[in-house]
């Protein structure tokens, strides 16, 4: 993976694919195969071992979007998909397996990009210091949402909140009174 989309985060799998997140990018790790035909009959054979070809960009455009996190606590994977924050984009994101979807552009894009920052954080990364700041994301699989924290606490003020996003219907449901 090239070096310029810095440390790898997060190693995943979506339907027997393979999938690298680092700080600046989402990367594709397709699997080496080769294709047969006989007779008009297609088969599929090879190692199905990976590194044998290059790492693929899942976005890879001339605007930045590159999809890519730094808070390893924003990070869940649920049956709906891989969800995380994205930071240098101002969003909460969906990675299904085919494409990124912006979820936090549904109804609340700007409440969003306006909160999602972490201006002047200490110990980013890192929700669990007392000082620290953050994202901490759930999966409530009963009531099927995400729950997303962030904690930020910018001199002596508390920036955080705590917000719900409900899987089945595609919207974000509530905010939530409790703070880290």
């Amino acid at each position: 993976i090239d070096g310029e989309t810095g440390e790898i985060i997060n190693i995943f799998k979506i339907q027997n694919n393979l999938y690298i997140h680092t700080r600046e990018g989402l990367w594709n790790l397709p699997k080496n195969y080769q294709e047969r035909v006989t007779d008009q009959i297609v088969s599929f054979i090879g190692t199905g071992s990976y590194f044998d070809i290059p790492p693929q960009k899942i976005v890879d455009d001339d605007t930045g979007n590159s999809y890519g996190t730094y808070h390893k606590w924003s990070r869940l994977k649920t049956p709906y998909g891989y969800f995380f924050v994205c930071e240098s984009q101002n969003a909460i994101c969906q990675f299904t397996g085919n494409n990124v979807d912006t979820i936090s552009s549904k109804e609340m894009y700007y409440w969003f990009y306006n909160n999602i920052p972490m201006d002047d954080a200490l110990y980013s990364d890192n929700p669990s210091n007392p000082a620290g700041s953050g994202f901490i994301g759930v999966y409530d699989s009963k009531k099927e949402l995400i729950i997303y924290t962030k904690k930020h606490i910018v001199g002596g003020i508390n920036k955080s909140w705590t917000v719900s996003y409900n899987l089945k219907k595609q919207s974000w449901e509530s905010f939530h009174s409790f703070l880290p």
